[in-house]
This record gives structure tokens, C-alpha cells and sequence, in this order.
């Protein structure tokens, strides 16, 4: 059985651009056989207009193999999703962006949200996630 995993924007792009060790951190979970992805039309926004617009071919490459897996469960945009999402915002203090996101995560079933955010933001209280950071501590 697959674990559901949101993997966030930030994530993504840092596995694409192989800082390390983030990097190998990201990769921990996209190349994990037993994670399927949940997505949305936000990622998508948020991840793509900067590499399309600058031509930077390599990186709209790995974003769209990454965004158009047949395995992907995408979260469709609805009324429903935006009045959960303001919700989480208003409860927990986040961004719109961020909010649409973990919304996305627990209305796609997803148990692991993978960002690069530090443990500290307001997302890490959000219940019903496992919130995992890409972040590696030293010692």
C-alpha cells in the first residue's frame, strides 16, 4: 500500500537544483517507490512560470515528469478546498499559497507533507499532517 506524500514547491525545486544536502533529503521521498503524490493546480502555478519564462528547459523538464506522473492524485480547485484552506490560514497563520497546500495534502488523503520550511513556521501545527522538512541539522 502507498504512503501518500504532498511534497511542497520549495522541496521540489531544491531537489531539482541539487543544494546539498537538502537535495538528497527531497530525493529521500520522491524516489521512494511506496510514496504516491498528491498535487494541485497551485503547485503547478507556483513551480512553473519562472523556469518557462526564463527557457531554463532542464528544470520545466523534471518539474512536468514530476506534475504529470499517472500515479499523482490531483486535488481539483473548488469552494470547498478554498474555504478549507482559508480556514487552516486563519487557524494556524498561513500563507495563502501554504494554506492551499496543506489543504490540498489533507483533502488528497496525503499523511506526509514534505517542504523545505523550517520546523518552526506555523505550518508544523497544522494537524493531520506529518510535516517533514528538507532542512538537515547539523550534529
Amino acid at each position: 500500500m502507498s504512503t501518500l506524500v504532498f511534497i511542497d514547491t520549495c522541496a521540489l525545486l531544491v531537489a531539482f537544483k541539487g543544494k546539498e544536502p537538502m537535495s538528497s533529503e527531497a530525493f529521500k521521498y520522491l524516489d521512494d517507490p511506496d510514496n504516491q503524490f498528491v498535487i494541485n493546480q497551485y503547485l503547478r502555478l507556483e513551480a512553473l512560470p519562472k523556469p518557462k519564462f526564463h527557457q531554463q528547459k532542464d528544470e520545466v523538464e523534471f518539474i512536468n515528469a514530476f506534475l504529470n506522473m499517472d500515479e499523482n492524485i490531483e486535488v481539483m480547485s473548488s469552494q470547498h478546498l478554498s474555504e478549507a484552506a482559508l480556514e487552516i490560514a486563519c487557524k494556524y497563520d498561513l500563507s495563502a499559497v501554504d494554506a492551499l497546500h496543506v489543504a490540498s495534502a489533507i483533502e488528497g488523503g496525503a499523511s506526509k507533507f514534505v517542504t523545505n520550511e523550517k520546523s518552526t513556521k506555523p505550518m508544523f501545527k497544522v494537524e493531520g499532517l506529518d510535516f517533514i522538512s528538507t532542512l538537515v541539522r547539523n550534529g
